[in-house]
C-alpha cells in the first residue's frame, strides 16, 4: 500500500490519482506511508494502527505544497531560477513560512497539458497554538509568496495541499 500526497507528484512520476483531498480527512497526519505487504496483512495493520495512535495532529506546525506555473520564456536558466526561489523561500526571509526541502522543476516536455514552466516546493509554518481543525487552505501564505517570488503577472501560484506536521 502506498499513498502519495499531491497531484503534481503523481504527474511527475506518471502515477494514477486514486483519491483527492486527503488533507481534509481528520486522521490524515502524513503524506507518505509505504508498507511492504497487502493492506489486510496483520503486520501491515499493526504498523498502520501504531502510526495512527502515535501521531498527534496538534504539533503546531503545518506544511503546504505549492505549485508555480509561469510562461515558458520567463526563466531561461532553470538552475538559476531554482536557486533564486530557494534563496527567497529559505529561512531568514521575510516570509511567514520557510522552505522545507528544495524547489523542484518539471520539464514541460513530459506530456503535461500546461506548456509553460512548473516549479513546486513545500513550505513549513512556524509553531502555532491553533488546533488542526482551525487550519484551512486560506492559512497558506499565497499573497506573501507571490510578492516575494516576483513571478510574472500571468503566472499561477496554487496551494495544492496543507497538512499538519506530526511531532517527532
Amino acid at each position: 500500500m502506498a499513498a502519495i500526497g499531491s497531484e503534481i507528484s503523481a504527474d511527475l512520476f506518471h502515477l494514477p490519482i486514486l483519491a483527492r483531498s486527503i488533507q481534509a480527512l481528520r486522521d490524515n497526519v502524513t503524506r507518505f506511508i509505504v508498507a511492504a505487504g497487502p493492506y489486510n496483512d496483520t503486520q501491515v495493520q499493526a504498523f498502520l494502527a501504531h502510526l495512527h495512535s502515535a501521531s498527534n495532529p496538534t504539533s503546531g506546525r503545518m506544511r503546504a505544497l505549492f505549485r508555480v506555473q509561469v510562461p515558458v520564456e520567463s526563466y531561461p536558466d532553470i538552475e538559476a531560477a531554482c536557486a533564486t526561489f530557494t534563496q527567497v523561500l529559505s529561512q531568514g526571509s521575510s516570509l511567514p513560512w520557510t522552505l522545507y526541502g528544495k524547489v523542484h522543476y518539471r520539464d514541460p516536455s513530459f506530456g503535461s497539458t500546461f506548456s509553460g514552466q512548473t516549479f513546486a516546493f513545500e513550505m513549513e509554518s512556524p509553531p502555532m497554538s491553533c488546533t488542526y481543525e482551525a487550519f484551512d487552505m486560506s492559512e497558506a501564505p499565497l499573497h506573501a509568496l507571490r510578492a516575494a517570488l516576483n513571478v510574472p503577472g500571468d503566472s499561477t501560484l496554487e496551494c495544492l495541499g496543507l497538512w499538519p506536521v506530526p511531532p517527532l
